[in-house]
């Protein structure tokens, strides 16, 4: 086996996965400019996730940028040491893309009182940045919608 040519690989797919993060810093950020914005766009990860792959530039134009009430179940977590917490939200059957909400440390208990299958309203600002991960729908900021 070839190692230099292996760990050349190792580290191309560490700098991929890092280039894709989103940090606890830029999310708090973002987190405190949207904090007394109203919601621009009510959706669900499903419609979210249609209109990306219906056409990706029209829905950059419906949902970058904007602040979003984003309905949805959740299907996974993740995050710290360095990064945001994050949700996902079931976008259909089967799918590669994801519809991912980042959150700041500051919801940490919020996020823990989630289990897979609940079904929540999250309040965050569309985000699809051109350095982010392309099977992934970001939503930064974000916040659980109590009540919704």
């Amino acid at each position: 086996m070839n190692y230099s040519r292996f760990a050349a690989c190792l580290v191309l797919v560490v700098a991929v996965l890092l280039a894709c993060t989103v940090s606890e810093e830029e999310v708090e950020q973002v987190e405190l400019e949207i904090a007394d914005s109203p919601i621009e766009v009510r959706v669900t990860a499903r419609q979210m996730y249609d209109d990306y792959e219906s056409n990706r530039i029209a829905a950059d134009q419906k949902y970058d940028g904007k602040v979003l009430a984003l309905s949805g179940t959740v299907s996974d977590f993740g995050g710290g040491d360095g990064q945001a917490y994050w949700v996902d939200l079931v976008t259909g059957d089967f799918t590669l893309e994801n519809v991912r909400c980042h959150f700041s440390q500051s919801h940490l208990n919020d996020i823990a009182s989630l289990a897979k299958g609940d079904r929540v309203t999250l309040r965050g600002k569309g985000d699809e940045g051109e350095d982010r991960d392309p099977f992934t729908i970001d939503v930064v900021g974000c916040s659980i919608l109590k009540g919704e």
